[in-house]
């Protein structure tokens, strides 16, 4: 890749030192010309104020503080003012500190598009900001602050890319113009390729015109002929008014059918979208508004407005008269047209929070402690040198590499909401590893459907997550996480599911302590053999008046609607210190058929709202005999003796912490028990 140098980027050899040029020269007016949106007056006012001073001085909106962004095909402009490209496709992480975590995808320009940047130098292509996802406070540990913003997705919506026709052009001939340039008595004039067809309509004895990318206009009559346009000129199409060239077009509905609801519209009619936590916000008023907030109102800690139907202020007050901002700028010429929608953006870091944005800060926009040199750096926070001007032309496959080799987003740290059926192979870079993962996948170790129930009540953009682990894990592995954000949340999940599912719901515990223990369960029945210990192994007895089930739900159906019956309970850890806790049992797979399988419960503290899942068990049911279940519970803990006694390989070949508890000096006790699977009084 060669780094677009004169795109208003450079006065002098080196980027590192080089500050921003924004008068423009031969090259800025090669893209002017394509079509191509460079730098407003808006914008050449930003990049103007954060390449002169690396300071926090500058302003944005509300905020005062230090600048940096991104524009164009996308060029950089870190918050000490080091200047360079970063040309590479998917989805990347532009900046990440103490405050923000903000995400950027970029999509390739189209096919037409490249045959413009070809003379250019750009070998790696180039690309275009088509969404922002911004995570407020990503690193704070105080649930008040953390929770206090939300999620902010900003981008368009599905625009497929195009082969090189545009909805406007339908019925032009690209790269063509007529001999003579002009009829007779005509000369250029400079308007809209609508604008252009209309004034040959006007005009006694035209038929035909053509339209230059610089919005140059020319009328021919009948006799002129078409020929092909100097390829190092502007970019060039010939019509004539028995074609639809140059006739209103009305843009397709969107794929998507939430999206066409949902979007509304900025600068040249793009599809815009808002998700606010991964959620899509109602902008459809918006496709006839040019201004208004979009989220929030004056005087909110976060308010999202359009300005002007081109220019959104995104506004954080993040303490009282402080303001953090990140304003958005829409370019292009509209959806399925050349250079199409996209985003040249800006983000203002608050000024009374400089000295931690100085001590940390990572991501393609720089370490703002006002040193240009150590701009780059690994995910890690170890300098990666910057070029100087005797690499040359190498510089620019230098920047290309620093890009997609250290900010490229992982499938697992993606913030994204995608489109439609799309996924994140979609937006991925090109190395990125991609796991393709779907709740009928037959290694799934629930049903789809359970899958999906469980996770309906999890936010959007935790879902996937909660979806993925269920499949691998049974959901079991995602308790912890879920746990926590309940709590954080308040707003726990239906009790049946989750029971079902083993989403902790604390329900378990009553005024004196553990609810629907054996003595309790069975509403006054004889409940004396409902749980019998048969076998003990290992330094360790089970203490008399130990709690070790609770929450026990008899003869319930199996949740994968297999034949027969099962109990569910969870597990006390009934030991002082915390402990790692397995379950051997047996689950229904076919209507007669069990496996072993066993649950882990690693690091559980005691008590009824310590986390535990709920364990759902099959029953063997013969005919003359009580259905029953059989369950083996390891407990290892360093306050347990060591001794022969392990815990069974089904429940650490994808465990490592089990062994790792033994290698470290924790014993193990195992106790078998035989579980009722009915109330004696139903028996």
């Amino acid at each position: 890749m060669k780094l677009n140098i004169a795109a208003f980027l450079l006065a002098v050899p080196s980027l590192v030192l080089g500050q921003a040029n924004l008068r423009g020269d031969t090259e800025a007016a090669r893209q002017k010309e394509a079509g191509f949106g460079g730098p407003t007056d808006y914008d050449r006012e930003l990049w103007g104020r954060t390449s002169r001073s690396s300071s926090y001085s500058q302003r944005l909106g509300q905020c005062r503080g230090a600048l940096c962004g991104v524009w164009g095909d996308p060029h950089i402009i870190t918050c000490d003012g080091m200047l360079y490209d970063c040309q590479g496709e998917g989805l990347f992480t532009l900046m990440k500190n103490h405050m923000w975590n903000i995400q950027g995808n970029f999509v390739d320009i189209g096919e037409e598009e490249h045959k413009l940047v070809a003379g250019w130098g750009l070998t790696h292509g180039a690309t275009l900001t088509n969404d922002l996802v911004i995570e407020m406070f990503p690193d704070a540990t105080d649930p008040e602050i953390k929770d206090k913003f939300p999620v902010v997705q900003i981008g368009y919506a599905d625009l497929s890319r195009h082969d090189g026709t545009y909805y406007s052009e339908e019925g032009c001939v690209p790269w063509h113009t007529f001999d003579p340039v002009n009829m007779h008595g005509q000369k250029r004039s400079v308007m809209t390729l609508n604008e252009c067809r209309q004034r040959c309509e006007s005009t006694a004895g035209c038929t035909k015109f053509s339209w230059w990318a610089d919005h140059g206009c020319h009328i021919n009559q009948d006799t002129d002929v078409i020929v092909e346009s100097n390829p190092k000129w502007s970019r060039a199409l010939a019509g004539t008014l028995d074609s639809a060239c140059g006739t209103p077009v009305n843009l397709p509905a969107l794929e998507d059918d939430r999206e066409d609801h949902y979007h509304g519209t900025v600068g040249a009619q793009c599809p815009m979208l808002l998700h606010i936590d991964g959620e899509m916000i109602d902008l459809s008023s918006f496709q006839t508004e040019r201004n208004g907030y979009m989220y929030g109102q004056q005087g909110d800690d976060l308010t999202i407005k359009l300005v002007n139907n081109v220019r959104i202020e995104i506004e954080y007050e993040v303490a009282p008269g402080e303001y953090a901002a990140i304003h958005l700028f829409n370019r292009g010429h509209g959806p399925g047209e050349l250079w199409s929608c996209h985003w040249n953006f800006h983000v203002c870091l608050p000024n009374f929070d400089k000295e931690s944005f100085k001590a940390y800060g990572v991501g393609l926009l720089g370490s703002p402690d006002g040193k240009r040199n150590n701009d780059w750096m690994t995910p890690d926070n170890e300098l990666i040198p910057v070029w100087s001007t005797d690499y040359g032309s190498g510089k620019h496959e230098m920047a290309f590499n620093y890009c997609v080799e250290n900010w490229c987003v992982s499938q697992e740290d993606s913030k994204m909401v995608l489109s439609g059926d799309k996924t994140y192979n979609d937006i991925k870079c090109e190395a990125e590893e991609y796991k393709d993962f779907s709740v009928d996948s037959e290694d799934c170790q629930l049903a789809a459907d359970k899958i999906i129930a469980a996770c309906a009540d999890e936010e959007p953009l935790l879902r996937y997550a909660c979806e993925l682990d269920c499949c691998e894990g049974g959901c079991d592995e995602m308790v912890e996480n879920l746990q926590e954000l309940t709590t954080l949340r308040g707003d726990l999940t239906d009790e049946e599911d989750a029971a079902q599912y083993g989403i902790p719901n604390h329900d378990e515990c009553d005024e004196s302590g553990f609810a629907k223990t054996p003595d309790s369960v069975c509403n006054g029945g004889d409940s004396a053999n409902l749980v019998k210990l048969l076998k003990s192994s290992g330094e360790l007895e089970l203490p008399e008046d130990a709690t070790l089930f609770y929450g026990l739900e008899m003869n319930v159906e199996p949740h994968d609607e297999m034949a027969g019956k099962a109990i569910r309970f969870r597990l006390n850890n009934f030991l002082e210190g915390t402990a790692d806790m397995y379950v051997k049992h047996t689950k229904n797979v076919l209507n007669d058929f069990m496996d072993p399988v066993c649950d882990t419960m690693m690091s559980t503290a005691a008590g009824c709202d310590n986390g535990a899942p709920s364990i759902e068990v099959a029953c063997h049911d013969y005919e003359g005999i009580p259905a029953f279940a059989i369950v083996q519970v390891y407990v290892q803990s360093r306050e347990i003796g060591e001794s022969d006694t392990a815990v069974d390989k089904c429940c650490t070949e994808r465990e490592d912490a089990g062994v790792a508890a033994a290698e470290a000096g924790a014993g193990v006790a195992v106790f078998t028990f035989e579980i009722a699977c009915d109330c004696p009084s139903t028996a």
